[in-house]
């Protein structure tokens, strides 16, 4: 299985930009994640139109607003937490 996460900035902080690296890593053992940073497809408005009927599933991971940053950690560690439980192991322990 293959998981693509598309963001619309790069990482700047070199803490979460680690442990990005590191639920990556987790994640290797279960699927295979590319992250892409396209800023170039970012418009004034935010997403480009016509992007969000190009993905095959959307979440809304809370109705606050969180940095580009933050969620794509957040989203990794949700993947993350998901395999795991699924493999038997002991994350949710």
């Amino acid at each position: 299985m293959k998981i693509s996460i598309v963001s619309y900035q790069k990482n700047r902080n070199a803490e979460l930009q680690g442990a990005e690296g590191e639920y990556l890593k987790r994640l290797s053992r279960h699927v295979n994640v590319e992250l892409h940073a396209i800023g170039k497809w970012k418009d004034a408005e935010g997403v480009p139109q016509g992007v969000e009927r190009q993905g095959q599933e959307r979440w809304s991971l809370s109705s606050l607003t969180f940095s580009h940053q933050l969620v794509r950690l957040l989203l990794l560690e949700a993947l993350y937490r998901s395999f795991d439980i699924l493999a038997g192991g002991r994350y949710h322990k």
